[in-house]
């Protein structure tokens, strides 16, 4: 094509050479065809790879409008002083802005923000398709790594692979294009924002070959730059600074095993590959030694094999080998709460039932053991209760799916033994783990709300159990959810009031006690309570939110309690618009001054 003569100027239209043309064609073809490329083609000297681009049957224009309609960007324009030619709307932007015309107008934000998106897309358009390897100028380079990071942060699918073709482009340009100043723009960092970009849009096949390719350049032009130190050695000082600055590193390799512990329910393919990351660096095979995140997502790889007993043995296994290389003295390793926490949730999805609950139980005493002997970075926190609490109650969901043909008694037992170890959990944080649940904010109100929740979803309530023989249960067996319920809510007040603890009931601590009553089909102790959240009178001052009402009007409507319901309504409506909280305003006033006096009797006494 460098022999064909340009094209005679169309009347309306701008007038583009023959090397301008050659890519729409093939983008044509290939959006007819839905033509996935398995070969190199060249457009002014720009490589594109067949991992890198793959067309769908929208073109590519229709792909980077919807891209730039669709993301937040900043107030910043490009401009160049370039006077180049531009091809008439070479991906059909239907854009009266120009990039490369100076932003005189000073008009409304919503024009300002529509000339800024149309100035992102035509400086794209340009540097991808009008611009020829070798001849991009320094103020490119700068747009179009600017344009790296605008499009990668945006995590869309098709940003991603926008954010891809720039750095490509810009690769080509220090490689093809033998350009100096190329080589300063594309770094290591820029490669691991595209392919962090890439790994959380799900493009796992493109971020792979990303890091194949970031892997392979770095290898041949450090090779060639050792073989070229003696006859020139500044110049090899220069180039090899360059290509350092290329370097995959350990960020690169955390970034990709990232992207595989995001992968819901990951193929064993995968946990091969992230295996295969980590035995490399550990063999030194990419002279990278891994450190404690990226142990944390080859567990995390293990922790989403759902219902698969043989990961959460291995993950466990991981943990004790980092411990072991924590005592060996290598400083990048250090277990922390995410490695035990994400060991937790690994035991917790194994699918061993009630056994892989216990040992989750016992890796969280583990936890508790090393905080009090001072190991403060295995600190427990919310989420290492809550994920032992669920560990517990999903082997008995399990159960019950697999069991339906057993009756109630044996539902209701099976809840009496859950809630028994639910209860051994309370005891733990509040009993035994030293200064944790006073020093832990949120922590006591998280597992608590967790404990609540789950009883009050169990089958276990006191009309299932009319029928039951009274002396097979223990009294608290006979007790419906709500009750139990309660009481758990009585023990999270009186903890608080003794001093043991900071945290205080929530909105979601009250409706799920609330819930439970309405479960046992108990309008009035359901209608107590929220009345007490109603007058001011709950502790801590909670209000109910609609959940608790909606509980409430149902259970009237199911006794065609009408007088009810249309108080209930009318609370309602008058807490909306802020009448009951100038009523308890007075109220809260009145007694601010005999709570804080009586906090701070608790805290002496605690101090005492």
């Amino acid at each position: 094509l460098s022999n064909v003569k340009p094209a005679a100027a169309v009347p309306g239209h701008v007038h583009v050479n023959a090397h301008v043309r050659v890519l729409p064609l093939v983008v044509s073809y290939a959006n007819t065809r839905h033509y996935h490329f398995q070969s190199q083609y060249q457009y002014r000297g720009f490589n594109a790879v067949a991992p890198l681009l793959s067309f769908p049957t929208t073109s590519i224009s229709a792909n980077i409008s919807s891209i730039s309609n669709n993301i937040s960007i900043s107030t910043r324009t490009f401009s160049t002083n370039s006077n180049t030619s531009t091809s008439n709307n070479m991906l059909n932007m239907n854009t009266s802005t120009r990039p490369f015309s100076t932003n005189t107008s000073n008009t409304n934000t919503t024009s300002n923000t529509n000339t800024n998106i149309s100035n992102k897309v035509d400086v794209t358009n340009f540097l991808l398709l009008e611009v020829g390897v070798g001849e991009m100028s320094r103020h490119q380079l700068e747009q179009a790594k600017s344009l790296i990071y605008h499009f990668a942060k945006q995590q869309t699918h098709k940003s991603a692979t926008v954010a891809e073709l720039l750095l490509e482009r810009v690769v080509t340009e220090a490689t093809d294009g033998c350009n100096i100043y190329a080589n300063d723009v594309i770094t290591t960092k820029q490669y691991n924002i595209v392919l962090d970009s890439l790994g959380k849009t799900n493009n796992l096949q493109k971020a792979e070959a990303l890091l194949y390719r970031m892997n392979k350049r770095y290898t041949i032009h450090h090779s060639n730059s050792h073989s070229h130190s003696n006859a020139h050695s500044h110049s090899h000082t220069t180039h090899s600074n360059s290509i350092k600055r290329q370097q995959p590193d350990i960020i690169t390799y955390n970034t990709l095993l990232f992207a595989y512990s995001q992968e819901h329910k990951p193929s064993e393919q995968t946990v091969q590959k992230a295996e295969q990351i980590i035995q490399d660096m550990q063999n030194q095979t990419i002279h990278i030694q891994p450190d404690t995140s990226s142990y944390n997502m080859l567990m995390n790889v293990y922790a989403n094999q759902i219902g698969k007993y043989g990961y959460a043995q291995k993950a466990e296994d991981v943990l004790l080998y980092m411990s072991q290389l924590r005592k060996e003295g290598d400083d990048m390793v250090h277990p922390d709460t995410k490695s035990f926490n994400i060991v937790l949730k690994t035991w917790k999805n194994s699918g061993g039932g009630i056994e892989s609950a216990q040992r989750a139980e016992e890796i969280l005493r583990l936890m508790i053991k090393l905080y009090l002997e001072g190991h403060t970075n295995v600190k427990p926190d919310g989420i290492s209760f809550s994920t032992v609490i669920h560990a517990y109650i999903k082997p008995h969901h399990h159960h019950h799916h697999h069991h339906q043909e057993h009756n109630n008694n044996n539902i209701a037992l099976l809840n009496t033994n859950v809630i028994k170890h639910l209860n051994n959990i309370i005891d733990l944080l509040l009993n035994e783990s030293g200064d944790i649940p006073f020093t832990t904010k949120g922590i006591v109100t998280k597992t608590f709300n967790a404990i609540i929740s789950c009883i009050a979803k169990s089958n276990n309530n006191s009309n299932s159990n009319s029928n039951a023989d009274s002396n097979s249960s223990s009294s608290n067996s006979s007790k419906g959810v709500g009750e139990k319920t309660h009481a758990l809510l009585q023990r999270f007040i009186t903890a608080h009031e003794q001093g043991h603890i900071q945290d205080t009931p929530d909105v979601k601590t009250y409706s799920n006690v609330i819930g439970a009553y309405a479960k046992d089909n108990n309008p009035k102790q359901a209608l107590q309570l929220l009345q007490q959240m109603i007058d001011g009178h709950s502790y801590a001052y909670v209000k109910p939110n609609a959940y608790c009402f909606n509980k409430c009007l149902h259970l009237a409507s199911k006794s065609n309690d009408v007088d009810t319901a249309e108080l209930l309504y009318q609370n309602m409506i008058d807490l909306a618009n802020g009448k009951i909280d100038e009523q308890d305003h007075h109220h809260r006033h009145h007694h601010h001054h005999h709570s804080t006096h009586s906090n701070n009797n608790r805290n002496h006494n605690k101090n005492q």
